[in-house]
Order: structure tokens, then sequence, then C-alpha cells
């Protein structure tokens, strides 16, 4: 043991002699870097070794990297680095070897290590450990698809990058991921290549085309893209999400390379071709024309940016037409209802001016939608909603009642009880409350909705201060959901009664609510007991607690310890009274949970 200690501390006195020689750190600091290495490497030497010794002791070099790199900065002193950083840097790659060694099974310590690698810019390191990690984790897709970007992105090698792919492939010829993957990464090397050319040339990529091959002009015109998504095709076929993520992966190199636009115009063609009644593809279609992405920073980027979307809403319109379908229609408003509720980044006059356009735009397209009945409840729900943001609350109440009538949904149930309840704030003639009321008894085929309607309807016998609906909703409420399910509502009804009737009479009023020969359960008394703990209302507490703990003192030691943490807050003579608290806990609770109580009980004392 001490023998390898002393053998990897001497391996570090080079470096540290080189720090105290150009003064990043004097002669004190290089020995507590020499203590405090010594004492990590006694701990790796372990019989029984432990993960975290070794990330504390690489997270501790990691560490003095960093420091050095300030030390630097400061001294303005960049020499010497093979002799210190380099250094460091191998040491912290034999510590995550070992530990990879003994934890093969841990990815993320294979990928702290990856990530080290590309931070210092190892690539020989780096290609090492992907063979390696392949080797462990070999049945995992997204493994194969990051050692292949590493490779390209990193490690600049191509070559190897569409070797790791195809292997993966080979594993995994139905793996979506891989094949979108293999697909952008032929993209971004054919972006690359093309960017260097145009360096080259001082111009435009295509005119480099003259002086290359007949193999590389087919690679630059995007050969090897076609091919990957061919073959993606043959492999995945009918699945049109796969194929319009093709398409989405595509379009975002729109503007990078012009030979991508072919390869869009293919995959369109494919699309088309193939799922001609997929609403979806049309939708595809039509954001098309969103790329490539706008600059606002130059002058004629607002303009551009409304051109776009205008072109998308022509492409939509088309579509509608071909397509007319509940389907295509909600593509058509989920598109402009992402635009209507985008922030704008500034608000200058002109970006006002483009957000009336887009609410405008909306608002047609969603009447038109409506009068064709081609929207589902949610849409309805979120077209509501802007109307009524929009101040247009009884449209926004005529709408959802003529859906709800159509399609009577539980989602717009909700809805158009929430508008009929605000309508008749305002016009209280127009809306026939008895029926509606009526609606919400009958209603009790579905429990979640049941409770939400009670909730909207107690909330408004409370603004209206109708205790009489009040009373009678949460009883009905609590017949068909039960006790328990229904805290929320109880709690609204405790604050609204000690608001009216005074803190006083809620005990009362409580102990009315509850049915003949029933007791509550320990969730109503916890939700009461929240209304009257944060009034203030100490002797109304107590009463609701000697009710509690008559009722469920022997099964729940934490009532009787909020108990004698309320006494303890009041102190004077009602702290007085914890003593007998306590004695009439031990005698009441059962034998099994008296140790609890004490245990709980000596902590509140410390």
């Amino acid at each position: 043991m001490a023998e390898n200690v002393h053998h990897w501390t001497e391996q570090m006195l080079p470096e540290l002699e080189q720090m105290q020689r150009v003064n990043l750190f004097s002669n004190k600091e290089v020995k507590a870097i020499i203590k405090k290495r010594t004492t990590h490497e006694y701990k790796l030497v372990r019989r029984t070794k432990d993960k975290k010794d070794f990330l504390s002791y690489i997270q501790y070099e990691v560490s003095l990297l960093d420091l050095i790199h300030k030390r630097r900065k400061r001294e303005n002193y960049y020499f010497k680095k093979d002799e210190i950083e380099f250094a460091i840097v191998a040491r912290i790659h034999r510590l995550f070897k070992q530990a990879t060694f003994r934890w093969a099974s841990d990815l993320k310590l294979w990928l702290s290590h990856a990530q080290f690698c590309i931070k210092w810019k190892k690539k020989v390191q780096l290609s090492k450990l992907c063979t390696k990690l392949l080797q462990v984790h070999g049945n995992k897709p997204k493994i194969w698809v990051l050692a292949a970007k590493w490779q390209l992105e990193c490690g600049d090698s191509v070559e190897d990058s569409r070797s790791l792919f195809l292997q993966a492939l080979k594993n995994f010829p139905m793996s979506q991921y891989v094949w979108l993957e293999y697909f952008r990464a032929e993209l971004l090397y054919l972006e690359k290549i093309r960017n260097r050319l145009n360096v080259l040339s001082g111009e435009r990529g295509e005119k480099y085309d003259n002086h290359l091959g007949p193999s590389e002009a087919i690679f630059l015109n995007g050969g090897a893209a076609k091919i990957v998504y061919k073959n993606a095709i043959k492999s995945i076929p009918d699945d049109v999400d796969f194929h319009i993520r093709m398409l989405d992966i595509a379009s975002l190199f729109l503007s990078k390379t012009s030979c991508v636009a072919k390869i869009i115009t293919e995959i369109v063609e494919d699309l088309k071709e193939n799922y001609s009644e997929k609403a979806k593809v049309y939708a595809a279609i039509a954001k098309l024309h969103l790329q490539p992405a706008i600059d606002f920073n130059s002058p004629d980027g607002l303009n551009m940016l409304v051109k776009q979307e205008r072109l998308c809403c022509e492409e939509f319109e088309k579509a509608v037409e071909r397509l007319n379908s509940t389907e295509m229609w909600g593509e058509y408003f989920d598109f402009l209802h992402a635009l209507h509720i985008k922030e704008p980044p500034t608000t200058s006059n002109e970006w006002k001016s483009v957000c009336q356009q887009r609410k405008t735009m909306f608002f047609k397209v969603a009447h038109r939608a409506h009068e064709l009945e081609k929207l589902t409840p949610d849409r309805y729900i979120a077209f509501a909603e802007h109307l009524v943001q929009n101040g247009t609350l009884n449209e926004a109440y005529t709408i959802i009642e003529s859906a709800f009538k159509r399609l009577n949904n539980i989602a717009l149930l909700l809805k158009f009880t929430a508008l009929s309840l605000l309508v008749s704030e305002s016009e209280p003639d127009k809306i026939n409350k008895h029926e509606l009321l009526q609606q919400f008894i009958v209603c009790s085929s579905n429990m979640d909705c049941l409770k939400k309607l009670g909730a909207l309807w107690l909330q408004h016998a409370i603004s209206a201060n109708d205790s009489v609906m009040a009373k009678h909703i949460l009883q009905h409420i609590i017949k068909k959901c039960g006790k328990d399910d229904t805290i929320d509502c109880q709690e609204l009804y405790w604050k609204w009664i000690s608001g009216s009737m005074g803190i006083n009479q809620l005990y009362k009023v409580f102990i009315e609510s509850i049915p003949p020969l029933q007791k509550p359960t320990l969730k109503q008394y916890r939700s009461v007991l929240n209304v009257v703990n944060c009034l203030d209302a100490p002797q109304v507490a107590t009463k609701f607690y000697e009710r509690a703990i008559d009722d469920y003192g022997k099964d729940d030691p934490s009532l009787w310890i909020e108990y004698i943490k309320l006494k303890h807050s009041l102190g004077g003579m009602e702290a007085v009274k914890i003593g007998k608290i306590y004695w009439r806990a031990m005698k009441t609770l059962t034998p099994m949970l008296t140790e609890s109580f004490v245990a709980n009980y000596t902590l509140l004392n410390l």
C-alpha cells in the first residue's frame, strides 16, 4: 500500500517543483497540495474501494487546474504547460480509468471522462475511451450515437464516425434515433466541408465544384445524406412521424447549404405521395417556410418574419382546401395559436403591429373552424380563453355553449359552467342558474368532473354570499365524492365561514355539517385546523384538537404533538397544561405508538 502511494507521490515532484519555480504556488501551498494528494492516494489503496474517493480526488485535481489557470492569468505566465497542466491531466485520466474499470456499469462516470477529454482536446484518449465504452455499454443505441458524434465533432474523423454509425445500424436496424442522428451527422459534415470550400475559394462553394472529381461533386450535392435518407425510409417504412422528423432535421440546414433544398424537395414529394391524407404532413410542409431562422438585428429581419408567416398561412389555406378535416384545421389552429401566445422580443411599435396581425389571423381562423365544426374540445377551450382575455365574454359563452351541446364533453361542461357563472354576474337574466345547478346535481358519473364543478359552484356561492347554496353544494359533493377527496372545497368553505360569521362560529358550523352517527375524518380535522391556525385563534383550535383527540387520539401520535406545540407556543398557563396532555397521550395511545410519541416529544423539547 505505502509503496504505491510513495511511487505516485514521487511522480508528482517535477510538476510541483515547476509550480513553485514559476511562482504559481508558494512553498507552503505546495506542501498543502502534497499533503492533500497523499491523503487521497491512501484512500485509493484501501482494501475496500469506494467510488466517492475516486470522484473526490478527481474533483480536487480539476479544481487545482482551475486555480492554476487563474494564477497564470494573474501572473501573465503561460509557459511550462507540458510539465504542469498536462501532468495533472494525465493523472486525472489515470483516476478515471481506474474508476471506470471498477465501476464499469456507471454510465455517468464514462460520460464524465469523455467530457473531460473533450474539454482538454485529448482526441487519442477520447477515441480509446469510445472503444472501451462501446464494449461495456454496446447494447444502448444512444451510446453508439454519442461515440459517433464525438468522433465527428471532437475527433475530426468522419471515417470513424461513419463506421460507428454503420455498426450501430447493424446492431439496431430499426432504431429511429440512430437513423435520424446519422442523417443529421451527414448534413453537419456536408455543411462543414462547404464552409471550408467557401473560405478556400473566397466565394460560394458551388463555384468550386468545377475543380472537383465526380465522386466529390456527388458528395457536395448531398449524395451521402440522400443515401442515408433512402435507406432509413426502406428500413422503417409506413411511419409518417419518422418521415416528418427527417424533414425537420433537413430543414435546419436549409439556409446553410443550398444543396439541402434538393433533399427537402425529395422528402416532400415522398411525403405527399405516401401520406396524402395525413394532416400532420401538410402542417410540416407549411412550417418549412419558417426556415431559415431570422436574425432580428438585421434591418429587414422583421419584414422577413412577416413574409415567412404569410407564406405559412397561404400553405395552410391550400391544405385545408385539399383536406377539409378536423385534424387539418386543428394543425392550422395550433400553428396560429402558438404564434399568438409567443412573447415578442421587444415592445416596439413594429412588434406590436406583428402581434396584432397574428391575433387577427388567429381569431379569423378559429371562427372559421368553429363555423365548420372542425375544432376539438381542447381547442374550443383555448379559443374561449383568448376571447375572454380579449374582452368578449358573451361571444366566448355562446361558442362554448354551442360546442358543449354538440360534443357533450366533460371539459366543455366545466368551461361552460365557468363562463355561465361569469356571465350571470353581469347579466343575471341571461343565464338560467336553476337549470345549470340541476346539471351539476345530475352529473355524478365522473368524480373528477364533479369535484371541479363543485368548486366552481362553491366559489360562485361564496362570492354571492349565499350561505344556503354554499352549504347545499358542499354537502352534495361530499356525499358523491367522499369526505377526504373534497378537502380543498371544505377548506375554502371553512375560510369563508370564519370570515363571514366569525371564527368563534366555525366550530359550531363544523359540528353541524357532520351527519348524525358519523364522525369527521382526520383529513377534515386537519383542514379546518389549518384555517384556524392561520387565523391565530388558539381557543377555537383547542376545541378542535380536543374533539379530534377524542376521535383519533388512540391511533395518531402526530395529533398529540401538534396539540402540544400549540400549547407551547401560547406560553404562560397554557404551557403548564403540556404535562397533563403528555400523560393523557401516554394512556390513550396504543402501546405500539408510545415509543414514536416519546421520541418526537423529546425532539420537541430539544
